[in-house]
């Protein structure tokens, strides 16, 4: 699989960390997006990764990222998992997925409309 990760925080480093070393199962890191270029750069540089963008949706735009990580504030989950379903990327989102009720609903409306799958849960 060919990984995007979305966003270059901590939790983005543990799991690039993690699949550069699965290269025996065939897993890759693709490209790396960030909110600025010379985040996403210096990200790309330490991580060995060949493409790096200093936005969202030109991550997801990438024709070669198969799958991408979310590694934004749970707050952003939502808005950043849509983006990539919408663009037809598989999705990894620790953590919550909606912050409320309301989302949860048009969450799953949205993920209706598209042809992924997506593995959700949440505490009550």
């Amino acid at each position: 699989m060919k990984w995007g990760i979305l966003a270059t925080g901590n939790i983005a480093r543990k799991f690039a960390s993690t699949i550069n070393q699965m290269s025996k199962e065939n897993e890759q890191l693709a490209a790396v997006g960030s909110r600025h270029m010379d985040s996403a750069k210096a990200f790309a540089r330490e991580h060995d990764i060949p493409r790096y963008y200093d936005s969202y949706e030109a991550l997801v735009n990438d024709p070669d990222v198969e799958a991408v990580y979310v590694a934004t504030p749970n707050s952003l989950h939502y808005e950043n998992c849509r983006l990539c379903l919408e663009h037809g990327k598989h999705v990894l989102c620790e953590k919550p997925f909606t912050i409320n009720e309301k989302l949860m609903r048009i969450a799953d409306f949205v993920l209706s409309m598209v042809s992924m799958y997506f593995v959700k849960s949440h505490l009550q």
